[in-house]
């Protein structure tokens, strides 16, 4: 399914990569469908300076991070940092009854740039879908821990 993409990474056996079939999809933009939890996590990728400047591309990623703050309890932020395989960037765990709950960008940092953001196609309730969420972002950090460029 990453078929001419400049990445790879694992995925969950209980989960389905789709290409993106949004009219506005870039190529290699991806949906990591979590179905038995109605979930799934939105995978965009962009070339550095291309589309976008990194700068322009990480500010991007807060500010689709920071959108959540009217129904957010908190936001943490850790940092990716593998140099080992040039992958850097920072996770987001948003706290509260928010449409995403997780997101994260990945990049080499001069010329390819990945975010992801999960979402529950449900009415956010974190108290109900907390178990879930934490069991997926476990999984999507193991993703981040396997994601290689090409």
């Amino acid at each position: 399914m990453l078929t001419g993409c400049p990445f790879v990474f694992a995925i969950p056996t209980y989960s389905v990569m789709l290409d993106d079939k949004n009219r506005n999809a870039q190529p290699c933009w991806k949906n990591l469908d979590f179905p038995q939890f109605n979930a799934r996590l939105h995978i965009s990728y962009f070339p550095v300076g291309k589309t976008a400047s990194f700068g322009q591309l990480t500010e991007d990623a807060r500010t689709f991070v920071y959108k959540h703050t009217a129904k957010a309890t908190g936001i943490d932020q850790k940092q990716i940092d593998r140099p080992e395989a040039r992958v850097y960037g920072l996770e987001y765990t948003i706290s509260g009854n928010t449409a995403s709950n997780y997101q994260f960008y990945v990049s080499d940092s001069t010329d390819h740039y990945l975010r992801g953001a999960l979402y529950f196609n449900e009415k956010p309730n974190l108290d109900s879908i907390q178990p879930v969420l934490e069991f997926i972002e476990d999984d999507i950090r193991h993703l981040i821990r396997t994601f290689r460029w090409k």
